[in-house]
């Protein structure tokens, strides 16, 4: 268990086991989005930004906090209307601007005005190049918010600046004058309700070496607190191509400044979360961007998210970034997806490829709404369609057409779909999304083609044929015909109708199997409850598929009250064989949903939030490591044992097998707990064979081959604990009975 944990919760939990193999969380460094433009509905702004504000310089300076869910944003803006030495003006008419990643400035005659982007704060300086007229020099601008501060000097001091509810939202820090040589003086401050000045005593200045720099610091004060999340409930996590030196994944997550106001950013790394990268982020204030999702397909990295417009026409649009995953530089451009006239699309998920091909294609699923009866104004309807679309990063064109996957007059919301399908040209996915039925929700699953072709036929859950549940929020991952469903289930006593909310009081994980190219799905398992509890605290939020294994699924979930982000590891018939174990929990803390990937071993990501800060976090989990197989005893053949498979509770492709055995041999092979080593001095038994597996500990007599080689696949289920298993061959080679040497098989959970 972790750091973060807080063993208090545990016993909300049906299970809890410690994952041994976890790593520590790393924190992704603060990444800084560089100054940039952005264009908008036709207007091109300049933003930069970091993890507890953002900042306009398209006109005067707007500082942005970043305040969670804070009803409304709460800029803070600054305008210089004077800088004046004695009598004399250093301003001289409009500024030339200017700008680097981290800096902008505003270059006046004799003073040029700079902002540094900082972790800590906006450190915001005025640089007075030469001297001016004689007396004191006094920096005098007019600051544009709904903020108030108390009136006060002049005086040596920060303002804060507070809401109507007397709330500290932003600090405007004491100021310092510093010469060429380091000279330093405290300067008087004096703020009158609009304008703020500061003032630099002439007898200092004439004394000082040029260039002289005043250095206020400009901060968000508080986060907003409300009880509530801080608005980084968004993270989303994919794994990019496995033939380079070393893993590379991309987080990508959201950071708020009010509810209607969610930024998106995208964090390349390395897979040990080292080298990270800040290479793509959506900021500003006109829209309100948020569910962002990523996969990889082809060599191409796609973010797909909503974009909100909340003031006139309220639209909702998918917009998608695409680009290599070799180019790492920092860019803010997209592709938007365009409805008809009226409709909305939001809730993205995308799912990619598992190998680099020509032209593979992602697969964007999304709810879709139709808004005509409310001129096009966005709004959860009670008749919502899931809709798909091919997404092509290496054509011009990259948003296909739009196909319907669930539509009519039920309900039809919150689509997933796996993150990356075999990898194969002709490849599907598996959507999966709930559906309001006769008044319940329900899991309904169909395949998607390469082509966009969507099967007839349907996955459902086995839940489905009771009354006693609602079925929502799904997550979905598998490939290559292996899926697994988790999803969170809601009583239908307690919640006679289906409602908007996502979470349940019991998770569910549910494995079927859907073979490319099959009409229909086969294999289906029975669902397996995860976690319970006496209240709906539990939804479902991310798992990933081990392809290397064909057996085992992570999990990754999210509980309220209080918050924290769990996960575990399930097997083949989707029971836990480890975990739930927490991610992250700290009392008073916010954390987001838990995202996962990865196709050899997961990677999470999450975000907590406190009073003071949000950080990315990075995680991952290793399988643990069994001691290795050996092979023991004598034989009476001489035929050779090898074998192969995880050595992990819960596989199911575990294989022994058994090579050179004599001609037209037929096999009775042994499956036992526990070993032996008896002589088997019977007729019909070759001399010195002996039974090495113990008679009352078999578990099996495995299938009945013919050959010189055979072999057998075998499940070692869920439940089992840790343990060894035993194997032996007795061959028949027509005349008589002959054992080989015992396989034992060490398995761990």
């Amino acid at each position: 268990m972790n750091a973060h944990a807080a063993a208090s919760f545990a016993p909300l939990l049906s299970a809890a086991v410690a994952l041994s193999q976890a790593a520590v969380p790393v924190a992704l460094k603060d990444l800084r989005v560089p100054v940039h433009e952005l264009t908008e509905a036709g207007v091109t702004e300049t933003w930069a930004g970091t993890a507890s504000y953002k900042v306009g310089f398209h006109g005067d300076m707007t500082f942005v906090p970043y305040l969670g869910d804070y009803p409304r944003n709460q800029p803070w803006s600054w305008h210089t209307t004077a800088v004046r030495a004695g009598s004399a003006d250093l301003l001289g008419g409009e500024p030339q601007r200017w700008h680097s990643d981290h800096r902008y400035e505003y270059r006046y005659a004799d003073v040029t005005e700079a902002y540094d982007v900082g972790a800590d704060g906006l450190e915001q300086t005025f640089v007075i190049a030469r001297p001016g007229g004689a007396g004191d020099l006094v920096v005098t601008g007019t600051v544009a918010t709904a903020l108030t501060a108390v009136p006060s000097g002049p005086c040596h001091g920060a303002l804060v600046f507070r809401d109507a509810d007397g709330a500290a939202i932003v600090g405007y820090g004491a100021a310092t004058a510093v010469d060429a040589r380091g000279g330093r003086i405290a300067l008087a401050t004096t703020w009158d309700g609009s304008e703020l000045s500061l003032r630099v005593p002439g007898d200092w200045l004439a004394a000082a070496h040029y260039p002289v720099t005043i250095d206020p610091l400009l901060t968000r004060s508080s986060m907003y607190s409300s009880g509530a999340s801080y608005g980084v409930r968004e993270t989303s996590i994919a794994q990019g191509s496995l033939a380079v030196s070393s893993d590379i994944v991309l987080v990508t997550y959201t950071r708020r400044a009010s509810q209607f106001d969610d930024d998106v950013l995208a964090v390349s790394s390395l897979g040990d979360f080292s080298q990270a990268q800040l290479i793509y982020a959506a900021l500003g204030t006109t829209t309100d961007d948020d569910d962002p999702c990523c996969a990889w397909a082809d060599g191409y990295w796609a973010i797909v998210y909503r974009s909100y417009r909340p003031t006139g026409l309220r639209s909702s649009r998918l917009r998608a970034h695409t680009r290599l995953q070799s180019d790492t530089a920092y860019r803010t451009t997209y592709t938007e997806h365009t409805q008809p006239l009226g409709y909305n699309a939001w809730r993205p998920d995308i799912g990619g490829s598992r190998s680099s091909g020509t032209a593979r294609s992602l697969l964007v699923v999304y709810q879709y709404e139709d808004n005509t009866a409310t001129s096009g104004n966005w709004a959860n309807t009670p008749s919502s369609d899931v809709h798909a679309v091919l997404l092509r990063p290496w054509s011009s064109s990259i948003w296909g057409q739009a196909f319907a996957l669930a539509s009519g007059a039920d309900d039809h919301e919150r689509p997933a779909v796996n993150q990356q399908n075999h990898g194969d040209p002709t490849s599907p996915w598996i959507a999966v999304w709930q559906s309001a039925v006769n008044g319940r929700w329900q899991l309904t699953g169909r395949m998607v083609g390469s082509s966009a072709s969507v099967s007839s036929a349907a996955w459902s859950s086995d839940l489905a044929a009771s009354a006693a549940e609602h079925e929502v929020a799904p997550a979905v991952a598998g490939s290559n015909g292996r899926y697994a469903v988790v999803f969170a289930t809601q009583d239908a006593v307690v919640n006679p109708t289906p409602n908007g909310s996502d979470r349940g009081e019991r998770l569910f994980v549910e494995r079927f199997d859907w073979p490319d190219g099959a009409t229909a799905p086969s294999g289906d398992k029975p669902p397996v409850e995860l976690v319970s509890a006496p209240s709906a605290i539990y939804a479902a939020s991310d798992i990933t598929f081990n392809t290397g294994t064909r057996s085992f699924f992570t999990v990754a979930f999210y509980s309220v009250s209080p918050a924290a982000a769990w996960c575990a590891r399930v097997g083949y018939n989707g029971a836990a064989v480890e975990g739930p174990e927490l991610l992250y929990q700290t009392i008073g803390d916010s954390v987001s949903w838990p995202a996962c990937t990865g196709t050899s071993w997961p990677w999470f990501a999450y975000v907590a939030a406190s009073s003071a800060s949000q950080t990315v976090y990075g995680q991952t989990m290793s399988f643990p490591s069994a001691p290795p197989v050996t092979f023991d005893g004598s034989a009476c053949v001489p035929a050779s044992l090898s074998f192969s498979g995880t050595q992990l509770i819960g596989s199911e492709f575990e294989t022994c097998s058994v090579d050179f055995a004599p001609a037209s041999a037929g096999h009775f092979a042994l499956l036992a707990a526990a070993p032996a080593d008896l002589p088997m001095i019977y007729p019909g038994v070759g001399a010195n064979c002996r039974l090495l597996v113990d008679s009352n500990a078999i578990l099996a007599m495995l299938p009945f081959q013919l050959g010189t080689s055979a072999s057998w696949t075998f499940g070692v289920p869920e439940f089992l604990p840790a343990l060894t298993l035993y194997f032996q061959d007795w061959i028949f080679d027509g005349t008589e009975f002959l054992s080989t040497k015992r396989t034992s098989v060490p398995y761990v959970r």
